[in-house]
């Protein structure tokens, strides 16, 4: 049985904190993508009420 004291914090701390990096390292950007997406196509503003039409009828 493994002792609980500092040591095995600070190890279970650093991995816990480097498996976190890395995931974040890889996801951070795919979820940045969805977010600038998701973003521009609630502030999608038409130039013409045509377009607004069209874009209401695309979100249906």
């Amino acid at each position: 049985m493994i002792k609980n004291g500092p040591i095995t914090f600070s190890i279970g701390a650093t991995i816990g904190g480097l498996a976190g990096f890395v995931l974040g390292a890889f996801l951070g950007k795919y979820a940045l993508h969805l977010l600038t997406m998701l973003i521009g196509a609630i502030d999608r503003r038409g130039t013409s009420d045509e377009d607004r039409l069209k874009f209401e009828l695309l979100l249906q």
